[in-house]
């Protein structure tokens, strides 16, 4: 059977389960058999874990169905990972409960990553309550006593995170006893709640009443703490709090605990390391928590920058919040998109052409007059391209946004990309000589779409 690209099908099945083309998935297995199932891409992903991994459900059904085997439920990973373990890092609901009918509680035993989290541990360090709710509908109370290879449970994950809604779940859940549990040196979520002010006063409300409401604790926590209230996208919190605090109080630093190296460069990474309330609700993509604290503190709050330079339009862009960066750049103005993280030299058009964002890359260059941003150079300042690679795979010193696009995979983006810059953009090489083209060999279909525009 010919399988064509052109046709709307996709010739490579792990094209086709991104795009959750049923179809497609369908007609490559009638071709290669189900042997096909157990393809592996560069990072080791077989069909079905990437479907789980991107909540695509329905190519996930077409898979299970023709094979006919418990055998994909157990497929792993080079990390051990499985289809549940990372449609629960992912936050796919509709995935895991699939999962969970055809495999049942034992699918939360498995484990994975450097540090052997569950599924239930993964969600609870993303903060994903409603797949933790479903896990726990599934695996009861025995989820909330596992352990990672340091000896950490899920409540030890979710407060190092700061995830103040799991925190107080899994408290409602398992009562105080948790708090008694040691990692393996020596530490409880207390002593991990010491560094974060808001969950040690959640601790402090449970320990009183142990049976108190999750969302009785939250909107307390919610009234102590405006990172809090941030993450809860709580406007009428924040408002207080400005009330009582002053507008200063946008200018304060969230700065976290003292992690270990690795975490050191994921924070700086992520931008999380000294942000503020503005920034984070950028990150978030809360536009009227933005805007209320703009009305309250004026534009030199669009100035303000997380450790590694990240700015308000970066987070945003970095996240896909397409309403907050159309929000930013109408107040802001040309001027931020030519902000560059003191770090790698991105401006926020690369960070939403590595994350794929094609509506936030087009909010973008209505604001340009023509496309020379499309051929920015990232410049690696205080970092070493090593731990960039460990971070976000592998990004060469004067990668253009096409390149970032190309090496993330991010098909969307790049058509964007080719579409506004042409021919030229393929030209563009970076600081080790290699284009956007050489960069990508072995993607059919983003390869495809670049074919169209070389000369």
């Amino acid at each position: 059977m010919a399988v064509e690209a052109e046709a709307g099908i996709y010739i490579d099945i792990f094209d086709a389960v991104k795009a959750g083309s049923v179809d497609s998935v369908t007609a490559l297995m009638d071709r290669d058999g189900t042997q096909i199932l157990k393809k592996r891409d560069k990072r080791e992903f077989t069909p079905f874990i990437a479907a789980a991994k991107d909540g695509q459900v329905e190519a996930m059904k077409v898979m299970y169905e023709r094979c006919s085997s418990p055998e994909l439920l157990q497929q792993t990973t080079q990390n051990d990972g499985t289809a549940t373990y990372w449609a629960a890092m992912n936050c796919h609901l509709a995935a895991v409960n699939q999962l969970l009918d055809w495999g049942g509680p034992k699918l939360l035993s498995a484990r994975g990553g450097a540090r052997r989290f569950s599924p239930f541990m993964r969600a609870a360090e993303n903060g994903h309550l409603d797949v933790l709710k479903s896990m726990y509908g599934k695996g009861g109370k025995g989820l909330l006593i596992q352990q990672d290879n340091a000896g950490q449970t899920a409540l030890h994950v979710a407060v190092y995170k700061g995830e103040d809604a799991v925190v107080a779940q899994l408290l409602q859940w398992g009562g105080p006893s948790l708090l008694r549990i040691k990692d393996d040196s020596g530490e409880t979520p207390w002593q991990y709640a010491n560094r974060s002010p808001a969950i040690q006063g959640m601790f402090e409300i449970c320990t009183e009443v142990p049976k108190k409401a999750v969302d009785v604790v939250l909107r307390q926590i919610k009234r102590r703490n405006i990172f809090a209230a941030v993450k809860a996208g709580d406007l009428t919190s924040v408002t207080q709090l400005m009330k009582l605090h002053g507008p200063e109080t946008v200018e304060k630093r969230e700065s976290g605990c003292e992690p270990c190296w690795y975490r050191t460069c994921a924070c700086y990474l992520d931008g999380l390391y000294g942000m503020t309330p503005f920034l984070f609700a950028s990150r978030k993509g809360h536009v009227e928590i933005i805007n209320h604290m703009y009305s309250k503190a004026g534009l030199p709050i669009l100035l303000q920058r997380g450790a590694g330079g990240w700015s308000a339009v970066h987070l945003a862009a970095m996240e896909g919040h397409q309403k907050a960066v159309a929000w930013l750049l109408e107040v802001g103005g040309f001027d931020l998109l030519t902000f560059r993280t003191t770090m790698f030299g991105c401006t926020p058009l690369h960070c939403a052409a590595m994350r794929g964002s094609a509506g936030v890359v087009e909010t973008m260059l209505h604001f340009l007059e023509g496309t020379e941003l499309l051929e920015t150079k990232a410049a690696f300042k205080s970092i070493t391209p090593f731990i960039f690679a460990v971070c976000y795979g592998h990004i060469d010193e004067g990668d253009t946004p096409l390149h970032y696009a190309v090496r993330a995979e991010q098909y969307r983006a790049v058509a964007q990309l080719m579409e506004w810059g042409g021919p030229i953009l393929l030209e563009i090489k970076n600081n080790d000589g290699r284009t956007a083209w050489d960069k990508a060999p072995f993607f059919g279909r983003i390869r495809g779409v670049m074919k169209k525009y070389r000369q």
